[in-house]
């Protein structure tokens, strides 16, 4: 002040409160859920934070609530503190109903309750030169933060922060956080800048006044140099340049589809569009063909309490750049997976797209998902805001509409012809598939290996013989499916392979992978019926066209009539064996059963010889075929291919046992493996040899005191 030529006393400046006035008012809907947790889509700014504040509130650990929040119809900082008692209470009615219950506040509600600006009264002294370079400014400063306290006690720190965009030579403060009976205030828009920033211009345009100097004049005079910003911003200057700020006020910048989750928040501030910018600029620089339309393929989506935590709070326009971050983190890790494969098949192919890049990758079992944590530095939120502003609005009042009759009679037109002309008789048995060859054809891996020689076995021999269920799960087939925004859909169905049914459901509707959620949480009974004979793709495809959820159950006969169940199959089986019983040589010819189509039967083949191993048959050979039938198809029912298998081992040691009249636990025994010849005919897989046998585990087993009492239960 002593430097001053000039000098303004005690001015007083006094700042009114501002409403809130996004589109979509305080809203939430609570769904309680099993095991006595509960589901909550909020309006929020920081889901992190309801989740913990219900949570408290119901007296439940924080894995039990899940707070959805997909974007917010507009908050501004209105929906990070004062959303959490509507989505509490919500969540509180809906816990103690068990019921779902949806709150919202009409707009005048919503403008009482949710506070807005914190109002300020402001009296200030400044000194400044006859230039109008200012040398020192005290405030003394009055906030009404209302009877909560809320965010209030960061609007000091952070309006002295907004302030210093100016170089005031000296700044001195004193500032109170008063406690009234109004509403409590909260964050908005830009708190702590924009009130900060209007007592900086009207202190400035105060001194232009009393000078008579063109205000701008005043403006430039102090705007920071590299020194004085690092006084006044100590660790936040960053590095010296040759420019300075007034310079820059002279100057005024499967499908391979992919899935990004981050936890900012979708306020319409665009954090979504440049979350998917970035993603594709990061993910090209794998450099595959064909990616021209790769920002297609990329979808984010809504953040999930459970999925992703340490959210944090939507606030202070730094948590798009931090959410970016995140995920460039994510996709470099994603790039340097890929890099290796995608060498190698530049080397085989010349050119590699990315669609066959990804293939390849899930073809290795290479991680494809990937995830980070993002923390930016103390000062990220400490930086000085220089801008213009243009406003170009543009309405389109076009509108849609659809009604309930009109999907109906949608519907009602699909039509189904049949042609019964020129059909080819039924193949209704194994033994017409044989004559007619039709066949299911086994691919290597899954075609099984013969073992030992047939013909040697033989004639080793002693003696030859020559030649001889429905699933009942408790809950029936079921899903349910619901039309998203987007072009999106989620099922919810009672499936045992759900990635099965989301690419199935993808191309069958023909969206991205990225644009289909199924979602499992647990299946009523399923022993393999509900493998790839679940309901999702036809429940899925009704919903899609309709635009409406759609639930599909199938009744207990109509259950058992599709699924059908186990493989039926025909053998034929030759063995010889020694006179103690010791088999040498088995052959099989096996009919398979799979129905008209081919499911889960091409494993059936690998499973039953690999069941048949567990006895040492001195030479193993079979011929097994997969007929084509027009029955129903078959499925991977309980244990696919080991039951049979077991049936058809026992059936032969019997048989074996019944010829030489032996007790058939004594040919069990005679036929169980050693360790050379586990290694025989399970080749790697035998283990390291050890002081028992199995023969001496059966023979204990035999001695043993229980035995007796155990075989009489069984």
């Amino acid at each position: 002040m002593a430097e001053a030529d000039h000098k303004i006393l005690s001015a007083e400046i006094k700042l009114g409160s501002q409403y809130y006035f996004y589109m979509e008012t305080q809203t939430a809907l609570a769904v309680p859920d099993e095991d006595n947790c509960i589901v909550v889509y909020s309006s929020i700014q920081a889901p992190e934070d309801a989740q913990s504040t219900i949570s408290r509130c119901l007296g439940i650990p924080e894995h039990k609530v899940r707070v959805i929040t997909r974007r917010v119809g507009g908050g501004f900082g209105g929906k990070a503190m004062k959303a959490i008692p509507v989505a509490t209470a919500c969540a509180l009615a809906a816990y103690n109903l068990r019921r779902p219950v949806r709150m919202y506040m009409n707009r005048k509600t919503d403008m009482k309750t949710t506070g807005g600006r914190h109002p300020m009264e402001v009296t200030y002294s400044v000194g400044f030169k006859e230039d109008g370079k200012i040398t020192a400014l005290h405030l003394d400063i009055l906030i009404n933060a209302g009877i909560g306290v809320d965010i209030s006690p960061i609007i000091p720190l952070f309006m002295v922060g907004a302030i210093k965009k100016y170089d005031w030579g000296a700044f001195s403060f004193d500032i109170k956080v008063c406690r009234t009976n109004h509403s409590s205030k909260s964050a908005m828009r830009g708190p702590r800048e924009v009130q900060g920033t209007f007592i900086s211009e009207a202190v400035i345009e105060h001194v232009a006044s009393v000078l008579s100097m063109d205000v701008d004049s005043v403006r430039i005079n102090n705007l920071h140099t590299f020194n004085s910003l690092d006084f006044f911003c100590k660790g936040a200057a960053g590095e010296l340049k040759e420019y300075t700020l007034p310079s820059i006020w002279d100057n005024i910048f499967g499908d391979g589809s992919v899935a990004v989750e981050v936890g900012g928040i979708e306020l319409g501030q665009g954090l979504w569009t440049k979350v998917k910018q970035l993603t594709e600029f990061s993910l090209s620089a794998i450099k595959c063909d064909g990616m021209g339309d790769f920002l297609d393929k990329i979808r984010i989506i809504q953040a999930d309490t459970l999925s992703l935590i340490q959210g944090g709070l939507t606030a202070g326009s730094t948590t798009s750049e931090c959410s970016c971050e995140a995920v460039r983190i994510c996709c470099n890790i994603l790039v340097e997976r890929l890099a290796p494969i995608k060498e190698k098949l530049q080397e085989q192919m010349g050119s590699v797209e990315w669609d066959i890049l990804i293939l390849e990758a899930m073809r290795q079992a290479v991680n494809l998902s990937a995830s980070s944590y993002y923390v930016p530095d103390s000062f990220s939120m400490q930086y000085l805001n220089y801008g213009v502003a243009s406003l170009n609005l543009a309405v389109d009042l076009r509108q849609v509409a659809d009604t309930q009759k009109h999907a109906d009679s949608a519907a009602d037109l699909a039509v189904v012809d049949y042609d019964t002309q020129n059909l080819e008789p039924l193949i209704l048995s194994v033994e017409e598939a044989v004559r007619k060859s039709s066949f299911f054809e086994v691919h290597s891996p899954l075609k099984p290996k013969q073992v030992g020689d047939f013909s040697k076995g033989m004639a080793e021999a002693d003696q030859k013989i020559l030649s001889v269920e429905y699933y009942l799960y408790m809950e029936t087939q079921t899903a349910l499916a619901i039309p998203d925004e987007d072009n999106c859909i989620v099922v919810y169905s009672s499936s045992q392979c759900p990635e099965f049914a989301h690419t199935t459901i993808s191309r069958c509707l023909g969206i991205p992978e990225h644009n289909v959620s199924v979602i499992t949480r647990r299946v009523g009974g399923g022993f393999g019926g509900k493998g790839f004979r679940a309901m999702p793709v036809t429940c899925a495809v009704a919903a899609y066209k309709l635009q409406r959820p759609v639930r599909i159950y199938m009744n207990r006969k109509t259950d058992m009539i599709i699924a059908r169940g186990r493989h039926p199959m025909k053998i034929t089986y030759s063995v010889g064996f020694k006179s103690d019983g010791k088999i040498t040589v088995l052959h099989l010819d096996i009919l398979i059963n799979a129905g008209i189509f081919v499911d889960v039967s091409p494993i059936m083949p690998h499973h039953i010889v690999e069941t048949l191993k567990k006895c040492d048959w001195g030479a193993l050979s079979f011929d097994i075929k997969l007929c084509k039938t027009n029955h129903s198809s078959k499925s991977a029912m309980r244990a696919p291919g080991e039951v049979q298998a077991t049936f058809i081992a026992e059936a032969v040691i019997e048989h074996v046992a019944a010829t030489l009249s032996l007790d058939v636990d004594s040919v069990r025994s005679k036929n169980l493996h050693n360790f050379n010849s586990l290694v025989f005919f399970f080749e790697g897989s035998a283990g390291e040899p050890v002081e028992y046998t199995l023969a001496s585990i059966w023979n204990k087993l035999a001695i043993s005191s229980s035995f007796k009492e155990r075989t009489e239960k069984v």
